[in-house]
């Protein structure tokens, strides 16, 4: 029997889009989250995409000992994730 090899590794990074305050009814989401973030390893770098200093400054005090970084960005969570997140696999190719 062959075993199927996979090209993946151990996640070391995880990014997200922190709904808080986007004025588009994903605000309710918060919640759901936070509690993601709380069940994410110590280990695993998170970075967060956020549009407001305050957002960042609360993931910052509530998960201080979690690894978290926080990207604040002023455009729209979708035009981020069709904008930006590409380029990264573009840089693998």
């Amino acid at each position: 029997m062959q075993r199927v090899q996979t090209d993946y590794q151990p996640v070391s990074k995880l990014i997200l889009a922190y709904p808080e305050r986007f004025y588009n009814g994903y605000d309710e989401l918060v919640p759901f989250y936070d509690e993601l973030i709380s069940l994410v390893p110590e280990d695993i770098l998170i970075w967060a995409v956020t549009n407001n200093d305050q957002s960042s400054d609360k993931l910052q005090d509530q998960f201080s000992h979690k690894q978290i970084n926080t990207l604040g960005i002023r455009i729209g969570i979708s035009l981020f994730f069709t904008s930006v997140i590409p380029l990264k696999r573009i840089n693998k190719v």
